[in-house]
């Protein structure tokens, strides 16, 4: 958790950067970068999006958060809780960092509409470009996303809601429709529609050849 004495000291003018990762040694090398070029008050290093959504909740609301976001964490997809965290906190800018190369995984990223989406393999140049380009009220999509989003408007892709990728996580967990209903508190009629209904649109004939699909289109990590 964030420490009490630090929670509540930034100037409502303040711009923080927050790297969720969970890569450590790249973390703590992102974070050096940004403290170097001094664009941020301050930089934090967190490990999941419960310690941050705590960090939004003691934080002044008119703090610039500046959110630096890997797609695949531990427990979760990074995208699962951006639409929360912009409730909690409207002054926040999402950026995308991570190795997600899959037509179909930037497509479901492009629906939470993030303010930049940049590859790991970009040169710290390209993060730079990226703040100014947003400071500026802009989008930013690194040189690579460009190439993927002009391949994207040539082509329809399958986009997965919250929802859906949740069930996708318990049945390649192995869990039963019965207790998929349950943890979603939803009706199993309900989850055999969902899962019917992806189905239908990979054109996949089973849960297997739908789970195959979604992780070889990184829908879901392996």
């Amino acid at each position: 958790m964030i420490p009490e004495e630090k929670e509540n000291t930034y100037a409502n003018d303040s711009k923080i950067a927050v790297i969720i990762d969970d890569h450590r040694l790249f973390a703590e090398s992102f974070s050096e970068l940004l403290k170097r070029v001094r664009i941020f008050d301050d930089v934090v290093i967190m490990s999941d999006y419960k310690e941050y959504i705590y960090f939004l909740l003691k934080s002044s609301r008119k703090v610039k958060i500046y959110l630096f976001l890997d797609y695949y964490l531990k427990d979760t997809l990074g995208i699962e809780f951006i639409d929360q965290a912009r409730k909690l906190h409207r002054k926040m800018c999402v950026i995308i960092v991570s190795t997600v190369t899959k037509l179909s995984t930037i497509q479901t990223i492009l629906t939470h509409r993030p303010e930049g989406i940049i590859s790991k393999s970009s040169g710290f140049n390209i993060i730079l470009e990226c703040i100014h380009s947003i400071e500026k009220g802009n989008e930013y999509y690194c040189p690579y996303m460009r190439d993927a989003l002009n391949q994207l408007s040539k082509k329809e892709h399958i986009v997965f809601s919250n929802r859906e990728i949740e069930l996708l996580k318990l049945c390649a967990k192995g869990i039963t429709i019965e207790e998929a209903a349950r943890i979603l508190t939803l009706s199993k009629h309900t989850i055999v529609s969902h899962r019917r209904r992806m189905m239908n649109r990979t054109n996949t004939r089973s849960i297997t050849e739908l789970l195959d699909y979604v992780r070889e289109n990184g829908i879901i990590s392996e």
